[in-house]
């Protein structure tokens, strides 16, 4: 969302309609320490679906998320160009 916050105040400095910003939900997560978790699976609204995760298969996942996002700012922090060419980061 920074990233495109940032976007949309250049456009608007430079006299351009800001693109719009679409974000939909794909899961909830809810860590309960290191072995235990619920992944809830949703819409894109966030209305729960009838899947989801529990025990230490969800623990994963939730690692998981936590783990590729921390990943992603690195990278960012980096190069900042690749934010555009990331699906869901434009």
């Amino acid at each position: 969302m920074g990233s495109h916050a940032a976007a949309s105040i250049i456009s608007e400095f430079r006299g351009r309609e800001p693109r719009t910003f679409d974000y939909g939900f794909l899961t909830q997560c809810v860590s309960l320490g290191r072995r235990e978790g619920l992944v809830q699976f949703v819409r894109a609204d966030d209305s729960p679906r009838d899947r989801f995760l529990t025990g230490r298969p969800a623990a994963r996942v939730k690692e998981q998320v936590v783990r590729s996002t921390v990943g992603l700012l690195r990278i960012a922090a980096r190069r900042p160009w690749v934010i555009p060419l990331t699906p869901g980061m434009s």
